[in-house]
């Protein structure tokens, strides 16, 4: 799975660049950063840590 991302941001990075869209070309770099780095790794349930649960709320009063 991080193989196919990784894959993905450098196409749209070589995209953006023969495009000559370099705004988005550094975005993707960002994105590509994000994507090696593990920077949305969302879930820690499985690494030693409790995932985090949220909270149900019952429902609201009126006013």
């Amino acid at each position: 799975m991080l193989a196919d991302g990784i894959v993905n941001v450098a196409l749209y990075i070589v995209i953006c660049w023969q495009a000559r869209l370099y705004a988005d070309m550094g975005l993707q770099v960002v994105y590509l950063v994000v994507c090696t780095t593990g920077g949305g790794s969302g879930s820690t349930e499985g690494r030693g840590r409790p995932a985090h649960r949220l909270a149900r709320l019952g429902p609201r009063s009126p006013g």
